[in-house]
């Protein structure tokens, strides 16, 4: 008889399913480029899966480089990673070479794009009547002139859309790459004592000049001030002078106050700046929110709230507008040239006082719209008749 081919086929199917040993494609888990499955060396499998040559290499550069990566990056979408990536790829000269600076240009580009991106967002508010604008502190003509019209669907009256923020791409640039500064100083103090070890070799052999003396520690630097300003108690009156240094005037140190004054102000109005802007994009939308609540309840109804409810609406409703104005007032400074933010025009001190209050207004908008549940309940379903 002649031989015959037989195959065995299992009763029940397997649990595990095995990759095939043919061809399949393996996509890099950072750029979502296929990696090519016969070249071993190009996959480097890290704790997400594997990576391509590329993404290796700039994963391997941001962490030698980058003692952390900048905030922006963490609460950016897995798009956007995967599309920096991408880009990364892209940047390979004719020799298959990449470059820190290329990358380094390139994380600098994704951050602009998405601080543009969000300062838009916060920029655009929402559209309402003229006198709704003039009430903020805004002129009349400048509404007109400037603000985007629309003709409100409902009522037939013409409403507003004032753009009350705005700010130049070269701050915006500024701001990314002090972010950016602020991640890489780390690592060069890390790689400090590493570097120095190398140039106490290389001026050993004469390569370089000897190093400039050390910086004064802070008590060698409080004790030399307090010498340069210690007075002798005498008869003379005297004044010890240390040799080399001559006594600042009056007028030097009136003007080293002024400049030590101007200094404050100018880093006042930076922190104002990034403050506003952010603190901005939450308080006007609940403050549009608040205000279309207590307009759609009508003092009639909010009389017949409880005490308590009523009078805390109203109040965060005062506060809303007059953080709103004050927000207003400060961007308007931003445009100046011959005006600075100053703490005194800001009514909250950082962002997480802005969330407590945002929260606190939620949870007030709240108590009313169930209170006024409460006024008014549900009418009983009819009940359905019988069919005879």
């Amino acid at each position: 008889m002649a031989e015959q081919d037989t195959m065995l086929v299992p009763k029940e199917p397997c649990d595990t399913l095995c990759e095939p040993d043919g061809d399949f494609e393996v996509k890099c888990v950072k750029c979502q480029y296929p990696i090519d499955a016969e070249d071993v060396s190009a996959r480097k499998v890290g704790k997400q899966g594997p990576t391509c040559k590329s993404c290796h290499n700039v994963q391997t550069m941001l962490t030698k480089q980058l003692d952390h990566m900048p905030m922006e990056w963490d609460i950016m979408k897995p798009a956007e990673h995967v599309k920096f990536f991408q880009q990364c790829a892209q940047l390979k000269d004719e020799h298959g070479t990449l470059k820190y600076k290329h990358v380094r240009a390139t994380l600098a580009q994704t951050l602009l794009t998405k601080e543009v991106s969000k300062v838009r967002r916060g920029a655009l508010g929402e559209f309402h009547p003229l006198q709704h604008w003039i009430n903020l502190g805004h002129s009349k003509e400048d509404v007109e002139e400037k603000a985007e019209k629309m003709v409100h669907p409902t009522v037939g009256t013409v409403t507003y859309r004032v753009d009350v923020f705005s700010i130049s791409m070269e701050k915006i640039r500024e701001e990314v790459e002090e972010t950016l500064l602020s991640c890489s100083r780390d690592v060069k103090r890390k790689h400090a004592p590493a570097e120095a070890k190398a140039a106490a070799k290389k001026r050993a052999k004469g390569a370089l000049p000897p190093p400039p003396p050390l910086p004064l520690t802070d008590e060698q630097v409080q004790e030399k001030q307090f010498l340069q300003s210690m007075v002798i108690d005498s008869d003379s009156d005297c004044e010890m002078i240390v040799p080399g240094k001559r006594p600042k005037s009056d007028k030097a140190a009136e003007k080293a106050a002024e400049r030590a004054a101007a200094r404050d102000v100018e880093k006042a109005h930076r922190e104002i700046s990034k403050l506003v802007p952010r603190a901005l994009a939450v308080i006007r939308p609940m403050e549009s929110r608040v205000a279309r609540l207590v307009d759609s309840t009508g003092q009639d109804k909010l009389d017949l709230l409880p005490q308590c409810t009523s009078n805390l609406i109203t109040e965060k409703r005062e506060l809303l507008k007059k953080w709103l104005k004050a927000c207003c007032d400060v961007t308007a400074t931003f445009q100046s040239t011959d005006q600075k933010a100053s703490w005194e025009m800001v009514p909250f001190a950082d962002l997480k006082e802005v969330s407590t209050e945002m929260k606190a207004c939620a949870d007030a908008a709240k108590a009313v719209a169930e209170a006024k549940k409460a006024l008014n309940p549900p009418k009983p379903k009819p009940a359905p008749k019988n069919k005879s």
